[in-house]
C-alpha cells in the first residue's frame, strides 16, 4: 500500500513540475512577440498571429498551448 501511495505521489510530481516549467517557458516566449500594438500571440498550427494589449491575456493562451503540445508530445509516444 505505501508503495503505491508512493507511485502517485511521484506521478503527481511529475505531472507538477511539466507545468511548472511550461509556465516557465512562456515568459521569454510572449515577451518575444511584443510589438508596438501590444502582444502577439502567434499559432503555428494555423499561421496565425493576433496581438493582445494585456501582457496577461497572450500569457495564459500561449500557457496553454504550450501544455496542450507536451500533452500532444506523450500522447504521440505512447500510443
Amino acid at each position: 500500500m505505501n508503495a503505491m501511495k508512493n507511485t502517485v505521489i511521484s506521478i503527481i510530481m511529475i505531472i507538477v513540475i511539466v507545468i511548472a516549467l511550461c509556465w516557465l517557458v512562456t515568459i521569454p516566449q510572449v515577451m518575444r512577440n511584443k510589438t508596438s500594438d501590444g502582444y502577439q500571440l502567434i499559432k503555428f498550427t494555423r499561421k496565425s498571429t493576433k496581438a493582445y494589449p494585456h501582457f496577461w491575456q497572450v500569457y495564459w493562451r500561449q500557457a496553454l498551448l504550450n501544455i496542450l503540445d507536451v500533452l500532444a508530445f506523450f500522447g504521440d509516444n505512447y500510443s
